[in-house]
């Protein structure tokens, strides 16, 4: 199975929530994502090396 869960992706930052980002601090371009969204570049990958 592919990984789903816990994978770091990258994301478009929320600055114009309030209290989102702390006073000072640049947002992160990166978050913590899970879903089958995520899996689906390491199913690509696996299918395009054993079809190599």
């Amino acid at each position: 199975m592919a990984p789903g869960v816990a994978i770091l992706a990258a994301m478009v930052p929320k600055s114009d929530e309030p209290g989102s980002v702390p006073i000072g601090k640049k947002p992160s371009l990166f978050g913590i994502k899970s879903g089958t969204s995520m899996a689906c570049p390491h199913v690509t990958g696996a299918a395009a090396f054993i079809k190599s």
